[in-house]
């Protein structure tokens, strides 16, 4: 069995302490950044800029 390091169950961790709706915008943004050489920081502020409020119906 290999081991896993301890950095990467650190950030597993952290991850899935985390709302599912973040962790998608998290994973957009670092996907979107590695291809565009955009910050995630600057990705993540957009996606969550363009999120509409959630309507409840009536």
């Amino acid at each position: 069995m290999t081991k896993t390091d301890p950095e990467l169950q650190r950030l597993r961790q952290q991850a899935s302490s985390l709302p599912l709706g973040s962790r998608i915008i998290r994973a957009v943004a670092s996907s979107t950044a590695i291809e565009t050489g955009q910050s995630v920081a600057e990705i993540e502020r957009e996606l969550r800029n363009r999120q509409s409020p959630q309507s409840t119906p009536a």
